[in-house]
């Protein structure tokens, strides 16, 4: 019986109807004729002025409320009520006369519909609000009992796990007298969990809630008055870039800035993560900073700020490792930039892909090694993997030498992309691979790839090459020696002659390392463009290194040793 009221109720929810900026265009031009006739009927004194007032004001209501959240974040469903509410009015005013009563039967029976279609949307989408989600209404049927707030409330299955997961861990690790920083949007933990914030000024940390200098003035508390524990909810990338983009021509905001600070001062200060939690599209994720647990002694970065004038450096295989497991718990770096200032020996030990293929978490920033290696990486799972297991970012520059990958559909850079705006430019492989799929740049990518070329040793049950999978947006002078992929099935790897094959003596006699330098003024211009940042000076500016012949069988990059 229930599923069959669920199913009725999508049905219902699905119909056509009209959006609140109808309503909008509607009312706001009634609002402006309703005053001038007020105006009007005051300077020549006629009576019904006050009925012009009373429609003027209604109108009013509503386009002061929708001028508000219009210029916030959008006209959302339950803001147009008001304005609803004046055309219903309006036309049963209108109909009013006797001759026109059966007019105003059908209009009740087109309100008591539309009444019907926004109930049964709310059950339906019981709530959406910039990614964030919540289960249908028939999928809460779970008390969130642990919660003493909360124990009347009815979840879903997993979102009464993750409040109740998060309460327990917060407050058997966080002592009454101690405090918990709650970030960006999610200050009901505060009371969920009883534990005081530290004292900082905004409780609601959101875009055009907050003050970017109140935000900022925050961080100087944490600085000051460090929490016991972090609680953030993790925000997608294209949330900071669409309120960026509204309310502050595209700079960094107040609220970008904690985020970056938060993630950077829970590694640097000894604090545990505890874990992500994930209902729906929702993630939040929780540190706690544990009596027991040492400092952490790696710094994440030798420096800088992320921005492309100063971007975060990193030397050590340890860095390596820390910057893999920060994005796999949650830092997608988006906007920002790394850059790698030495060649990384891993030294054949397991290592974890940057943005694990089976997790929720990827890197959307930009990575330049600035022409150095990674050595001796070794993955072997069962999973699709690579450096980076899905790519969400753009990398540059960057060689990998030595070592094996093993797993399901893998790549030497990456196994996946995220989007199609992601891209592999000006890189080269000499690895060891074995999957159902193989690619020594990467597998199923989306995105750009660009003068690359892979010489290790490749192995794919259904496919091996330097690109295994036919989804690449775009492809512009890639390199491979055919004679080392191997597959068990004849099965193309893409779609099209993209790939220039070549031999093993075109890689030792320097003609591929002058092709290469050939390309890289056209892949650093239209390869760009390809993926939508030509109007980008700052990306434009990323240097292609440029190539030399190697003395090891293939071009390596031009860079003092």
């Amino acid at each position: 019986m229930a599923v069959r009221h669920k199913d009725m109720a999508v049905a219902i929810s699905d119909w056509k109807s009209v959006t609140p900026y109808f309503f909008f265009e509607i009312v706001f031009p009634a609002f402006l004729l309703f005053g001038f006739w007020f105006l009007y009927n005051i300077i020549k004194k006629q009576q019904n002025a006050e009925t012009f007032l009373l429609w003027f004001t209604l109108a009013g209501s509503y386009v002061a409320i929708s001028w508000g959240c219009g210029n916030s974040g959008g006209l959302a469903e339950g803001q147009a009520t008001t304005g609803v509410a004046f055309v219903v009015a309006f036309i049963l005013y209108g109909l009013s006369y006797q001759w026109l009563q059966i007019l105003q039967v059908v209009a009740v029976v087109a309100c008591i519909g539309l009444t019907i279609q926004s109930c049964t949307k709310k059950m339906v989408n019981t709530y959406n609000w910039w990614g964030a989600d919540e289960a249908d209404f028939w999928a809460s049927e779970n008390n969130i009992g642990d919660v003493p707030l909360l124990s009347k409330i009815r979840a879903s299955t997993d979102t009464k796990a993750v409040y109740e997961e998060i309460c327990k861990e917060i407050t058997e690790g966080v002592q009454e007298d101690e405090t918990i920083y709650c970030f960006p949007q999610i200050p009901i933990f505060y009371s969920l969990c009883d534990r005081w914030d530290p004292g900082v000024r905004s409780k609601v940390e959101w875009f055009d809630v907050s003050t970017d200098e109140a935000v900022e003035a925050d961080i100087d508390i944490l600085k000051e008055s460090p929490p016991k524990a972090i609680l953030m909810y993790n925000v997608g990338d294209d949330v900071y870039e669409a309120h960026e983009s509204a309310f502050r021509k595209g700079q960094a905001s107040g609220t970008r800035k904690m985020r970056d600070f938060l993630y950077d001062f829970a590694y640097a200060n000894g604090y545990e993560f505890i874990g992500n939690y994930t209902t729906g599209n929702n993630e939040l994720t929780l540190w706690i900073q544990k009596d027991n647990r040492n400092v952490n002694l790696i710094d994440a970065f030798d420096g800088g700020d992320g921005t492309i004038d100063n971007p975060y450096k990193l030397h050590t295989a340890e860095q390596l490792r820390l910057f893999s497991k920060m994005v796999n718990e949650g830092r997608t770096f988006g906007g920002q930039y790394i850059e790698q200032t030495a060649d990384i020996d891993l030294a054949n030990q397991d290592f974890t892909p940057i943005g694990e293929y089976s997790g929720n978490n990827y890197f959307c920033g930009t990575y330049n090694a600035a022409g150095h290696v990674i050595r001796n990486l070794k993955i072997e799972t069962n999973d699709n993997a690579a450096l980076f297991g899905r790519l969400g970012g753009k990398v540059y520059n960057l060689g990998i030498e030595g070592g094996n990958i093993t797993g399901a559909y893998i790549g030497g850079i990456a196994s996946h992309a995220v989007k199609d705006t992601a891209a592999i430019i000006n890189c080269y492989t000499d690895i060891s691979m074995d999957g159902i799929r193989a690619g020594g740049i990467a597998d199923n990518f989306v995105g750009t790839v660009g003068n690359c070329f892979s010489v290790g040793l490749i192995h794919g049950t259904d496919s091996a090459d330097v690109l295994s999978f036919n989804q690449y947006k775009e492809v512009q002078s890639v390199y491979s020696v055919k004679e080392k992929n191997s597959q068990d099935f004849d099965t193309q790897s893409t779609d099209d002659v993209r790939i220039t094959y070549c031999t093993e003596e075109t890689m030792k006699n320097g003609i591929l390392a002058q092709r290469l330098n050939d390309s890289i003024y056209s892949i650093g211009t239209e390869l760009q463009k390809s993926d939508g940042t030509e109007d980008n000076d700052q990306e434009t500016t990323i240097e292609l290194v440029r190539w030399k012949q190697g003395t090891d069988g293939h071009p390596v990059f031009d860079v003092p040793s």
